[in-house]
């Protein structure tokens, strides 16, 4: 294990200003000039009910975090849809990451609905809408020369019964593979009465549009609403999926082609044990040489906070056994009375990774948006940003 330290770090305050900042994610994006950081661009929500998520915010830093940009709303771009009249649809859980083939930055979230009523001329209500309609996968793009969003869009899935009611990639690590496709991992579902299923999406890019081309087999959960949030990962000579379910466990399962998953197992310590959960997402952290699982789970730590969602805790890979090393978990963001359950990694240098989250204060609508530095003993000689090897400027 190569970790030298991790800290902490507040990106923008909202205890402190009656605010809740959710769901930050990054996209790191390779320097132009030889010698400078890359631009680590997050995008996030504010939260102002139960999942009522606003339209995306987006800061940027140019100096690896010592400065950041003031939030941008992108009303037009990444705002919301009037479907009908107090009925809206916006674009959630959504990711960014930059596309090293067309020089863009892809976000994949997915599409939710909201209900914007006033019970009268001084109260305004805005909440989720619960009812069971069909939801999609949903992605934007940010052309880097102009520096601007289009508008984000439905992905129509492949045209199977499986995935005709419900297919959503959002809150998910994704993969780019070498020639351009992306990998997204998916949720879906063909009917309102079904449990949701996990797999993958094979989907064409090119630089504006994204098109579905195939979909491997179906993970099944019979628990709960089924499987939930699947995050993938190349490491080696396999595809990795880590997986949320409401069973209290989390899942894992292998690839060889990345689209034909094996049965899934249950997460379990080095020892054999299973390590218990409540219905939260994990993601990947890949270093060339090691790789990592960030989740959460029942312990001593979580002080009542609401699904053990915090602290966020790391561990290495026994990639063999694929097992958690027990002895190698370390706490990223400590527990604060507020839940940490969504979140995202990235690797920003060869010498540091990130994870962003959003804190979201036990029976408050407040919460700072966090940054948890990992920081390496030696490179990590995995492609930073760019998906190829790593820039000469960032070696140092």
């Amino acid at each position: 294990m190569k970790v030298r330290q991790i800290t902490q770090q507040i990106v923008l305050e909202g205890r402190n200003h009656n605010l809740d900042w959710f769901h930050p994610k990054a996209a790191v994006i390779p320097p132009k000039v030889e010698g400078q950081p890359p631009t680590v661009l997050v995008t996030a929500h504010l939260v102002s009910g139960n999942d009522a998520f606003s339209p995306l915010f987006e800061i940027e830093t140019h100096d690896l975090g010592a400065t950041w940009t003031e939030p941008v709303m992108h009303l037009s771009s990444l705002g919301r849809h009037r479907l009908e009249e107090h009925l809206y649809e916006g674009i959630i859980d959504f990711a960014p990451k930059y596309h090293p083939q067309t020089d863009t930055v892809l976000g994949i979230g997915h599409t939710a609905r909201y209900i914007n009523k006033a019970d009268d001329v001084s109260l305004k209500r805005e909440f989720l809408d619960h009812s069971n309609y069909p939801r999609y996968t949903a992605y934007a793009v940010k052309d880097l020369k102009s520096d601007t969003w289009a508008p984000w869009q439905a992905l129509v899935p492949p045209d199977e019964p499986r995935m005709a009611y419900f297919s959503v990639g959002g809150c998910s690590q994704h993969l780019y593979q070498p020639d351009g496709t992306v990998l997204v991992a998916a949720r879906w579902k063909g009917a309102p009465e079904e449990k949701t299923r996990a797999g993958t999406i094979l989907c064409e890019f090119d630089g504006t549009q994204m098109r579905a081309i195939k979909a491997g087999n179906d993970l099944v959960e019979t628990a709960g609403r089924g499987f939930a949030e699947p995050s993938i990962v190349h490491y080696q000579d396999r595809y990795l999926m880590t997986l949320r379910a409401e069973n209290f466990r989390m899942w894992h399962s292998s690839s060889r082609d990345g689209l034909n998953w094996d049965l899934q197992q249950p997460w379990c310590w080095d020892d054999g044990e299973e390590i218990e959960t409540d219905q939260t997402q994990q993601h990947w952290l890949k270093r060339h040489d090691e790789l990592y699982l960030i989740y959460t789970r029942k312990s001593e730590l979580n002080h009542g906070v609401m699904r053990c969602r915090a602290p966020l805790f790391m561990a290495q890979v026994d990639t063999d056994r694929l097992s958690l090393i027990r002895e190698t978990e370390q706490i990223v963001i400590p527990e604060n009375r507020a839940r940490l359950g969504n979140f995202m990694v990235e690797n920003v240098t060869p010498w540091e990774s990130w994870v962003t989250v959003g804190e979201w204060v036990q029976t408050e609508y407040i919460g700072d948006l966090l940054l948890g530095r990992i920081e390496w003993t030696e490179p990590n000689l995995e492609p930073v940003a760019t998906g190829g090897a790593v820039p000469p400027a960032l070696r140092s």
